[in-house]
């Protein structure tokens, strides 16, 4: 798990740059599967927003950079493929996707490590097999 700093967002966004970019060089992957940002309705605070775009604008200009594919999809498309129900009550979706980890085996510390197993889980069905075949 990557642990940025939480204070400045500018200081978040170079440290997850660097340590994205060195796991990039590291693991030589042909694409990235990510999550796509949050929609601007959504009602969290404009820093998380902020971030949001942030992440998801290094992760596409590092791998056109190196040439590596992204793709990505909406979370509430990855929750209705793995999870069978894409929209939750309010508050209740971190713990649907722990327990969905949890029941598979999964050592999730928090509610981020099981949503990106979900991804990953939802990644396999449609993107690597898809390329596979």
């Amino acid at each position: 798990m990557w642990l940025l700093p939480q204070k400045y967002l500018g200081d978040r966004l170079n440290a997850f740059r660097t340590i994205f970019v060195e796991a990039l060089v590291k693991y030589q992957p042909s694409l990235v599967f990510k999550e796509a940002p949050l929609a601007h309705f959504t009602d969290d605070p404009l820093r998380v927003i902020r971030q949001q775009y942030g992440l998801d604008a290094y992760v596409e200009g590092e791998c056109a950079e190196l040439g590596i594919r992204c793709a990505e999809n909406e979370p509430q498309t990855i929750r209705q493929e793995v999870l069978g129900c894409g929209q939750f009550p309010k508050g209740t979706v971190k713990g649907v996707v722990v327990r969905w980890a949890q029941q598979r085996g999964i050592d999730t510390k928090n509610d981020n490590i099981a949503d990106a197993c979900c991804g990953w889980e939802f990644a396999v069905r449609h993107v690597v097999r898809r390329e596979l075949v």
